[in-house]
């Protein structure tokens, strides 16, 4: 299910929630968004300008990914090693970071996906992701070939 904005409606049902689990969060009104595809230590930032497209206000599955653009953009050092940290505690080789940009730049985490897409950025930014995927991947073998 997609994210969606809450109607005074809504609210008259909150009750039922106790029967599924979801995610409630403040609405956050975005500048832009940034996905964040890290491969091993190779970090890959892309921004995504989804503020005028009307489908997108919420959650950018809800159009075609290839109408949103995309460019890739030099991470914010704190943003990166926040990542590169949380990578680690998590034990994963690759994640796809969600983030929002809200005003002032200020980045608010949405979520890491150990198995998301990269293609659909990888195809309109240019980022050589699927190269550092291939390096990763024949370096795990090539650790367990030696041991």
């Amino acid at each position: 299910m997609y994210a969606r904005s809450i109607t005074k409606d809504d609210l008259s049902r909150l009750g039922d929630l106790i029967y599924a689990p979801c995610i409630l969060q403040q609405r956050l009104d975005k500048e832009s968004e940034l996905r964040v595809t890290i491969v091993g230590e190779r970090v890959f930032a892309a921004e995504l300008d989804t503020r005028g497209i009307p489908n997108c206000r919420d959650d950018l599955h809800r159009c075609t990914l290839s109408e949103i653009p995309k460019k890739p953009v030099k991470l914010d050092n704190a943003i990166r090693d926040a990542c590169l940290k949380m990578m680690k505690v998590f034990g994963l080789s690759y994640g796809g970071f969600d983030l929002i940009l809200g005003e002032n730049n200020q980045a608010y985490f949405l979520e890491v996906n150990p198995a998301g897409d990269w293609f659909w950025i990888e195809h309109d930014t240019k980022m050589h992701i699927t190269d550092a995927m291939v390096d990763l991947i024949e370096s795990h073998h090539l650790l367990a070939m030696n041991k």
